[in-house]
């Protein structure tokens, strides 16, 4: 239906899923990878995948 004003809680859900969800999902990924200390561990993969 064209034309028809949509409310708010509508408005808010669009802009949550476009704009609020995405900044959500990438600074909870900064934090992953900022406490995930890969150097660390780095040399036991590697080890770990020559022997296989």
């Amino acid at each position: 239906m064209p034309h028809h004003v949509q409310s708010g809680k509508a408005i808010f859900a669009i802009k949550a899923n476009f704009i609020l969800l995405p900044i959500a999902m990438i600074v909870l990924s900064i934090v992953v990878m900022y406490f995930y200390n890969l150097d660390k561990i780095y040399n036991q993969i590697k080890m770990t995948n020559k022997e296989n």
